[in-house]
Formats: C-alpha cells, sequence, structure tokens
C-alpha cells in the first residue's frame, strides 16, 4: 500500500544535487609530454582550495578536480596541490609545479619523473 500525504501537505522528492559531481560531462583528460623533455608531463586541474580536507576528486570534464583544504592566499592552496599530486604519485615535491594558472582555478601541472601510466592510475582512482 502506497503511504498518502495528509490533504494539503507538499509533495516531497529528494533532488540530485546540482553541485554533484555526477552531474557533469566525465570526459576524457588530456596528459600531454612537454615539448622538449623526455618524462615530464603537462597536467590539467581544476582547484578547490579552502575544502574540508585534502581530495583528488577525479574527472571533471577535461581536468582533474583537486581539494584542497588550505586557503587561496600566498600560494598556500598551490603548494598543497602540487604536494597532494606528488604523494599520490611517489614523486618528490619539487617535482611537481604550477606551469600556468597559478593564480585562477584552473590550472595546468607540470609533474617530472613520473610515468604517463602511474598518472593515468591516479585519474582513475
Amino acid at each position: 500500500m502506497k503511504p498518502t500525504l495528509p490533504r494539503g501537505a507538499p509533495e516531497t522528492r529528494k533532488l540530485p544535487n546540482p553541485h554533484s559531481c555526477c552531474l557533469y560531462d566525465r570526459g576524457v583528460i588530456e596528459i600531454l609530454p612537454e615539448p622538449g623533455t623526455a618524462d615530464t608531463w603537462l597536467l590539467p586541474i581544476k582547484a578547490i582550495p579552502g575544502a574540508r580536507r585534502d581530495a583528488i576528486v577525479g574527472p571533471y570534464g577535461d581536468r582533474l578536480k583537486v581539494r584542497v583544504s588550505a586557503p587561496p592566499e600566498g600560494g598556500n592552496a598551490n603548494k598543497a596541490i602540487c604536494g597532494l599530486i606528488a604523494k599520490a604519485l611517489g614523486v618528490r615535491r619539487s617535482a611537481v609545479t604550477i606551469a600556468s594558472g597559478p593564480a585562477c582555478p584552473e590550472k595546468t601541472l607540470r609533474i617530472e619523473g613520473a610515468a604517463e601510466d602511474a598518472i593515468r592510475a591516479m585519474i582513475d582512482r
């Protein structure tokens, strides 16, 4: 038997969260080799500073979504993002730098000394 609502009560339905990652197109993230280098890669990311905890969320369109708890002031969020990616890949912290977009949420990271397969595995986790 279907439960009934009292007369005049609005019907409530659980709607999906419009800010949920599952609603966005999960495109292919293009990892590009840096021109003129043997094992340096360029990885596009979407940075979310000031989050509750540090996490690599996953694909967000054609970028990798990364949340960090550090505030965006003084480059603290950029340092936290580089440290988080370096830890996930098992490379030195200095091997991950900001190639472009240091002051905007859409950034490109330069990753030295990591294999493309390791970067793909990090994205797919």
